[in-house]
């Protein structure tokens, strides 16, 4: 793996738009510069293994992660004539949705994923609604599928908290997706992330074992930076690389309980319109004193 060659790739991958533009958006070669000539290596297998998804890239992958919901949903089906017909009726009688914080804001990537729903998968916008919109329209009308969209579940907490959180509603009804799932009315209820990590979906079929999780990519362990046999250096660098991490990521003014990301999954990944938080900070972080490969936004 030669620096100048990993280079070159990755101005390839901008002059096709797989990248975003060079140097505007993503800065390779003032990244490099951050590492000393000893972490040098390291630094471009890090560039190497980075995974940068742009908007057609993203977009390809939520209608991958949703349309897979078609051979689950149709399974009982006959012919292909039937399949067909229950996939549309599920189409067309779905409830959208997202995970949310606490407090749903505006710029949230969910909001992004929703109008997604309505542009890429044809879905009615009158079934694309905030959780407590959906319940609602479940304690009303009844059981009716429902299906949770995302760009990517690291943690899982995010969408462990929505399931759990209790939801104040205009019915005067006080209720979690839990307890309607606990109660059987619920229905059947699916999370369609563009990309999901073992960590994050081994945690959400803990919390909702009757939900069927559909992405449309698995990340195992080994994409993280502190797997024993992680994917992100090759063999002879593995035995150094969170020792590199660590130094890096203290001159770039990184905390040290936070220099493998959130819940410390040390990812190499990130979409055009966001960096997740388990991504490594490394990638991300700007100060007098880094210069990040990408911006958040």
């Amino acid at each position: 793996m030669h620096e100048a060659e990993v280079l070159d790739e990755r101005d390839y991958f901008s002059s096709i738009r797989l990248w975003g533009p060079v140097p505007a958006s993503i800065k390779t070669r003032a990244w490099l510069e951050n590492f000393k000539p000893k972490e040098r290596q390291h630094a471009v297998a890090l560039l190497n293994s980075f995974v940068y998804l742009n908007s057609e890239v993203t977009d390809k992958l939520f209608v991958s992660a949703f349309s897979g919901l078609a051979q689950m949903v149709s399974k009982d089906a006959g012919t292909y004539a039937d399949k067909k017909l229950e996939w549309n009726e599920f189409r067309r009688g779905v409830l959208i949705t997202h995970p949310t914080g606490e407090t749903p804001n505006a710029t949230d990537s969910g909001f992004l994923f929703d109008r997604k729903a309505r542009q890429l998968l044809d879905i009615n916008e009158d079934h694309i609604m905030l959780p407590e919109e959906v319940l609602t329209t479940l304690l009303l009308r009844g059981p009716r599928p429902v299906v949770f969209v995302d760009d990517f579940a690291g943690s899982g907490d995010q969408f462990t908290k929505t399931w759990n959180r209790s939801y104040s509603l205009s019915t005067g009804d006080v209720v979690s997706f839990s307890q309607l799932s606990a109660a059987g009315q619920l229905g059947s209820t699916y999370y369609a992330p563009s990309i999901c990590t073992s960590y994050a979906a081994e945690r959400i079929r803990e919390c909702a074992p009757r939900l069927i999780l559909q992405a449309a990519h698995i990340l195992s362990p080994r994409y993280g930076a502190s797997d024993e046999h992680t994917l992100l250096f090759p063999p002879h660098l593995r035995a150094d690389a969170l020792q590199v991490i660590s130094d890096a990521s203290r001159r770039a003014g990184i905390m040290a309980h936070q220099i493998l990301g959130y819940h410390d999954l040390g990812l190499a990944l990130a979409f055009e319109h966001s960096v997740p938080d388990a991504a490594l900070p490394i990638f991300w972080m700007s100060t007098a004193n880094w210069t990040p490969l990408l911006r958040r936004r």
